[in-house]
């Protein structure tokens, strides 16, 4: 007779001599199930293998993404030609020699390495200026994603609101004054160019932590090229959008 006792099935002993018993594993099954269900073993989940980047997502046609961008980030097109993303590798040294009655003491030899990992947390990292790699890059484009928001909503605000292009607003101010959505503020000119050095400067050298990140060109872009405000630029494009592109603007230009 068999027992099924915990999962594990007790089988008797295969010779009338021998005292011990074999163990054998198996999967516990109700009593009374119901016909025609599956009562055997079911397969074990398989590990979820990291997302791989869709062929028509790179950031040009042929691409090949490098081994840390696998798709798992919003906005990851496998561009890292210059390597910036990879994981830092550490080398370990050991002690150098620190006999002072040698002549020439010995550097110490590479014991291991250390490698950091490329797992992106979404959780703050501290301290700031010791953290490089994707970790980091992901957290610099959140902050200058959300400040690049914010400015294109003011700038859309104030021209649909004055009239005034962002680009023309302190070309306005120098001959008006100081203003704000038509209203005039109680500062100069000046005393508003030393808060904005002041204030702005220092959040900006915190956030940078002494790293120039990459700068947007957009749409201060267009105010070069065309000299008009995101709004007229917009309403241009939707007037003629076949012949109002980038393209015509810098064949044009």
């Amino acid at each position: 007779m068999f027992a099924l006792t915990k999962g594990i099935l007790l089988a008797p002993p295969l010779h009338p001599h021998s005292s011990g018993r074999v163990f054998r594993t198996c999967t516990r099954t109700r009593v009374g199930s119901r016909p025609g269900s599956d009562s055997g073993p079911r397969n074990p989940r398989r590990p979820r293998s990291p997302l791989s980047l869709p062929t028509d997502r790179f950031w040009y046609p042929g691409a090949k993404a490098p081994e840390w961008l696998d798709g798992s980030l919003v906005g990851d097109y496998g561009f890292d030609p210059f390597g910036l993303g990879k994981p830092a590798e550490y080398l370990q040294y050991d002690y150098d020699g620190l006999d002072q009655n040698l002549a020439k003491n010995l550097a110490g030899d590479i014991i291991g390495t250390r490698t950091e990992t490329a797992d992106v947390q979404s959780t703050p990292f501290q301290p700031y200026n010791e953290v490089f790699g994707l970790q980091r890059f992901r957290e610099c484009e959140l902050i200058h994603g959300r400040w690049a928001m914010l400015a294109t909503l003011g700038a859309l605000t104030v021209e649909s609101l004055t009239g005034i292009t962002w680009q023309d607003a302190g070309k306005v101010e120098l001959i008006e004054g100081s203003s704000y959505l038509g209203q005039p503020l109680p500062f100069s000119i000046t005393t508003l160019i030393w808060i904005e050095v002041l204030v702005i400067g220092y959040i900006e050298f915190q956030r940078n932590a002494e790293l120039d990140p990459e700068k947007r060109l957009y749409p201060g872009w267009q105010a070069a090229v065309t000299g008009k405000g995101p709004l007229n630029n917009w309403a241009t494009h939707l007037s003629d959008p076949l012949h109002t592109t980038i393209i015509d603007s810098f064949t044009s230009s």
